[in-house]
């Protein structure tokens, strides 16, 4: 059976809709039950991030750079949750890989920051010790 394709029968079509690259619109830092947080950065130990997008398949992949993440759960074709690794301080490049080799990627889509330390200390005046 052959179908012929004319105007008639396209309603609208363009090269975004139909295949093509996995696309990234929007990475969002979470904590790590994938809940967004105001962050704009991961420490530099690693952290939690949501990736939003298009056609992101079965088997899809995340690098950091050419680090590969430490886990990636699709959650649909739209959007990822994933733990990623640590890395030095620095901006990195965002990839997502799909299973076919098509990729997207998001120059200096990541963050990453030295996580502050809190010191809590008890200062005794007075009081001898022996």
């Amino acid at each position: 059976m052959t179908t012929k394709i004319s105007s008639d029968n396209i309603q609208s079509a363009s090269l975004d809709t139909i295949g093509g690259n996995p696309k990234i619109a929007n990475i969002q830092i979470t904590d790590a039950s994938y809940a967004v947080t105001s962050g704009n950065a991961v420490p530099s130990t690693g952290g939690y991030i949501k990736i939003t997008g298009t056609r992101f398949n079965t088997g899809v992949q995340v690098l950091v750079n050419n680090t590969p993440a430490t886990s990636v759960t699709r959650v649909s074709d739209t959007e990822l949750n994933v733990q990623v690794p640590s890395r030095a301080v620095g901006a990195y490049n965002l990839y997502v890989i799909n299973s076919d080799g098509s990729f997207g990627l998001r120059p200096v889509g990541l963050n990453y920051y030295i996580p502050t330390i809190q010191i809590d200390y008890l200062v005794e005046i007075g009081r001898a010790h022996v």
